[in-house]
């Protein structure tokens, strides 16, 4: 799952919509918490949280965090997002907040698991909205290094362009290239998955597969579910069917 922003008030752009009073939970941990029970029950082994768990890393949005985590029956690997790490006024550490939970222990850090090497990794530039790569290219590709299938998990997406075409920024194509390159040469079976641009999309580079997840918070939100077979991976994104 991905950008779930706990804390968030309003729903929309233009014309924002806000919860009734007396609602129940806010929309966001509602939404977070219909997608968790549906990937669970669709049979997920391990859950993944890709960024953007916050709206803005402040101490109460953490508590709603931990709200989720205590419905959550599986394993939990965690990330942070560029809205953990904006350094607002009175925000904490997400980092900290994350390994503090067991979560997230290292900046790249891997597991096996059923046939598949997961590796996500930490692409936030602090304070900023845009992701940073290149200085974890060598760990990167010691990471995906595995005789199956890999399947990366980032926040920020790989731009394709020099010139961005849409918002919010990812991380840049002459940064992303170099890395990716060095990736597919390493393990040519490789899924990269990322969330932040809120949309759903998939694209091919040399061998690998970059897909992008929208977010549970944009009711009633996506999740994404993925299977690892012999000769690679299978994504599915699924709309979230109910969020009473």
């Amino acid at each position: 799952i991905s950008d779930l922003h706990l804390g968030e008030e309003g729903f929309g752009l233009v014309k924002e919509m806000r919860e009734q009073p007396g609602a129940g939970d806010a929309y966001a941990l509602r939404c977070a918490k219909a997608a968790v029970r549906e990937a669970t029950a669709w049979g997920a082994d391990l859950l993944v949280i890709k960024g953007d768990i916050t709206e803005l890393g402040l101490p109460h949005h953490w508590e709603l965090f931990d709200e989720l985590l205590a419905t959550i029956t599986i394993p939990v690997i965690a990330i942070p997002g560029n809205h953990d790490t904006f350094g607002k006024p009175g925000s904490l550490d997400a980092t900290a907040e994350l390994q503090r939970r067991g979560l997230f222990p290292e900046t790249v850090s891997s597991w096996d698991f059923d046939g598949i090497r997961v590796v996500a990794a930490d692409t936030t530039t602090p304070r900023h909205t845009w992701g940073r790569i290149r200085h974890l290219s060598d760990e990167l590709s010691a990471a995906v290094d595995a005789d199956g299938p890999a399947l990366l998990l980032l926040h920020h997406h790989l731009e394709t362009h020099f010139y961005p075409r849409i918002w919010p920024l990812g991380t840049p194509k002459r940064q992303a290239d170099g890395v990716l390159d060095q990736l597919i040469d390493t393990n040519p079976d490789i899924l990269v998955s990322s969330g932040h641009t809120h949309r759903n999309r998939s694209r091919r580079m040399g061998s690998a597969v970059l897909t992008e997840v929208g977010a549970t918070k944009d009711h009633p939100g996506v999740w994404a579910g993925y299977v690892a077979h012999p000769t690679g991976i299978r994504q599915v994104v699924r709309r979230v069917a109910d969020t009473s």
